[in-house]
């Protein structure tokens, strides 16, 4: 697992990628990678290996970057030099804003 951290100071969160950690994530050796991307207070974004190798397309030794928005009551975007990631709506019973995340038994 790869985990990055941004202050969440501007529209939307920007994670930073070196060639070398895009190479290092690509090659790891664990069947399951995943890149935890931690938006301050605001949210926190997991991301598989494939998902994110259609976000940075291998480049020239360049850095790329991920950007990660969470406007205020709707779904998490998550985009990159590669396009944007499909949104998938929660599963029934998921967190929501405004649940506990207890079930009302």
């Amino acid at each position: 697992m790869f985990v990055k951290y941004d202050h969440g100071r501007g529209p939307g969160d920007h994670f930073t990628f070196s060639s070398e950690g895009e190479e290092g994530i690509r090659s790891a050796a664990a069947p399951v990678v995943l890149a935890l991307l931690i938006c301050d207070t605001e949210a926190v974004a997991g991301i598989a290996r494939d998902e994110l190798s259609r976000l940075l397309p291998l480049t020239n030794g360049a850095a790329s970057t991920v950007k990660v928005s969470s406007p205020q009551g709707r779904q998490v975007r998550i985009s990159g030099p590669g396009g944007e990631l499909p949104l998938v709506a929660p599963a029934p019973g998921e967190y929501s804003p405004g649940r506990s995340g207890l079930d009302d038994a």
